[in-house]
């Protein structure tokens, strides 16, 4: 069936997130059921470990990659209406003064008990956005975009009985969010769900996730929105599980996904797949980790630039993970060197580039106790610099920031949750600008 597993972009929870992103327990790969990764990079048209891969561990000099003294990232009060749990697991903005902010709360310890949660943002704070809820239980929302104020699609997933999760989506129309309906994918059997969506406008979104064709196998789901419905369109699913996390499209003729597979022999790999608005299409993408590497969150400007983020590691341990950023040029995909301030559990979740130059992503790395906390790294279109962020105070199980997004150079929005107590989470938000 389709698993939820432990992870930042949507769903059950049983240990605090930042303690299991500190142990470095790969929580952000949405809807699968991968084995330990096995050693030496992964290879094929998915995913190759070049020259420019293994350049990319020395990275430029400490100096040119040394934190700014001071940060105007800040703590943002948002809601919780959850007693045990509050997650926000995705944010998109459409200027300083509106962002939607979606995820789960939860008001019990069963990881079942979950119901979708919205916030929006107007400028001075952020207030409840009453959401839908199809399911018995497990509603959850796992991606939202907004190209517009008076629109929005929130997509993930809801379960009304024993045959697993099924696909959910919810539309803004500028002041409610009703649920669209959204075919299910043929020869789901054991269960769908979608990650992520990516809108250009109120008449096209790409959302995408995958759906189990047999037990703890999985194949990719992409949902395409052309202004009055939602239908599936073909992606490749090139092995025996797949699964694609995140999306981003600047248009309606060009889209870039990722996510992971998982081989016969258990191998796992990165997927990374192009939209030309006709067809999806598998893209080859570099790959420095020799045991694992995991495509969390991707940015697009253009059909030529694009920026995703993630982690990797050279170790069969954990904790051993290492910060990745790789670059799109419309061509090929490289490694561009990125910051690793912890001494493990280094991880960047989200990412969101206003411009060529301006990027920002988000995610966490392990402190000296062992407990996570917030990441925030900036790209000036040379390098890329870690920010300070702040941390709550009442947080002493970690915290982390699973998602960002940029309505321009000097504003970003910053979304995730901490951990004041084991199974037990409350929304983060930060900002600056």
């Amino acid at each position: 069936m389709v698993m939820r597993m432990f992870r930042v972009r949507g769903g059950a929870w049983s240990q605090p997130l930042r303690m299991l992103r500190a142990l470095g327990v790969p929580v952000a790969i949405a809807v699968s059921c991968c084995p330990a990764a096995a050693s030496g990079a992964s290879t094929s048209l998915r995913s190759t470990t070049t020259a420019a891969a293994s350049a990319y561990l020395a990275g430029p000099s400490t100096a040119a990659l040394r934190s700014p003294s001071k940060s105007s990232w800040t703590i943002t009060a948002s809601k919780n209406p959850g007693t045990s749990t509050d997650d926000l697991l995705a944010v998109s903005c459409t200027n300083a003064t509106f962002c939607m902010a979606a995820g789960a709360y939860s008001n019990t310890a069963l990881l079942a008990d979950q119901s979708t949660l919205v916030e929006r943002w107007n400028g001075r704070s952020w207030t409840d956005s009453a959401s839908r809820n199809p399911g018995n239980n497990g509603d959850t929302l796992d991606g939202v975009s907004c190209p517009s104020t008076a629109f929005c699609a929130a997509v993930g997933s809801y379960t009304n009985g024993p045959a697993g999760p099924e696909p959910l989506v919810e539309g803004w129309n500028g002041r409610t969010w009703a649920p669209a309906p959204v075919p299910p994918p043929p020869g789901s059997r054991y269960g769908s769900s979608l990650n992520a969506v990516s809108c250009t406008s109120a008449a096209f979104c790409m959302a995408v996730g995958a759906y189990a064709y047999a037990a703890d196998h999985n194949n990719t789901l992409a949902e395409e929105w052309n202004g009055k419905t939602w239908d599936i369109v073909p992606s490749p699913s090139p092995e025996i599980t797949n699964d694609l996390l995140t999306v981003s499209c600047t248009s309606a003729a060009f889209c870039m996904a990722v996510g992971s597979y998982v081989m016969v022999s258990g191998r796992p790999g990165t997927l990374v797949e192009e939209w030309d608005g006709r067809t999806w299409a598998a893209v080859p993408i570099a790959v420095p980790g020799s045991t694992s590497n995991e495509l969390r969150s991707i940015s697009c400007r253009s059909a030529s630039f694009c920026m995703v983020a993630g982690t990797y590691s050279n170790s069969t341990a954990l904790s051993d993970q290492s910060t990745l950023v790789e670059a799109w040029n419309g061509r090929s995909w490289s490694v561009v060197a990125s910051r690793s301030p912890g001494t493990a559990g280094n991880t960047l979740d989200g990412i969101s580039c206003a411009s060529t130059r301006s990027c920002v992503a988000v995610g966490s790395y392990a402190d000296g106790s062992g407990y996570a906390e917030t990441l925030v790294e900036k790209w000036s279109g040379r390098i890329w610099a870690v920010l300070p962020s702040p941390n709550p105070k009442v947080a002493p199980y970690g915290s982390f920031l699973s998602s960002a997004a940029c309505a321009g150079p000097s504003f970003c929005m910053a979304a995730g949750a901490s951990s004041y107590a084991p199974n037990h989470d409350k929304t983060l938000v930060e900002k600056t600008g």
